[in-house]
């Protein structure tokens, strides 16, 4: 069970200012129409470290 903070994840921006750093482990849950695809996109987004890498290489 998760016992840190929550955060509203229909913010992108309270999801990205909780600084979780790498390794963080995460407990994400959803609930409503497209609960499930909302997850899925949001663990897949997390995988890919918020595209970070990319930013970075665009801004070189």
């Amino acid at each position: 069970a998760a016992n840190g903070p929550w955060f509203d994840a229909k913010s992108i921006v309270k999801v990205m200012a909780a600084k979780a750093p790498k390794g963080t482990l995460l407990y994400i849950r959803a609930r409503g129409d497209g609960a499930s695809e909302a997850v899925e996109a949001l663990v897949d987004l997390v995988q890919r470290d918020f595209d970070e890498e990319a930013d970075h290489a665009r801004s070189a």
